[in-house]
């Protein structure tokens, strides 16, 4: 399993499947304050989805692995070409069209 605090030898090799947990699934965590509005919720998981389908396509191109320096440059903050940064972008559009929305159910509204 690869995650915040494992230690992983600078010369190695990221599988797929390392990513994965013994239920099948990616484990993400969050921070608490997350879950304070549902923009966050939505924009997060937005982010995560993004992120981990990005990462799903391009560990298959790789043929299921990647060096380990490769995987952290595809999932390092402060890059907006790479999949993190991206999928920041998918998240923020998506907020966009909820405010769009709500701005105009709220329009229609009267007093």
């Amino acid at each position: 399993m690869f995650g915040p605090g494992i230690e992983i030898e600078p010369n190695s090799i990221v599988r797929w499947e390392d990513l994965i947990d013994q239920t099948g699934k990616i484990p993400i965590r969050l921070h608490r304050s997350v879950l304070l509005s549902d923009e966050s919720i939505v924009g997060h998981y937005a982010h995560e989805v993004s992120e981990i389908e990005s990462l799903r396509r391009r560990f298959a191109d790789a043929g299921g692995r990647m060096s380990v320096e490769e995987f952290r440059d595809l999932v390092s903050p402060g890059d907006e070409g790479n999949p993190h940064g991206k999928a920041w972008d998918d998240s923020n559009a998506l907020i966009r069209t909820m405010r769009e929305r709500a701005s105009r159910s709220h329009e229609g509204a009267g007093p």
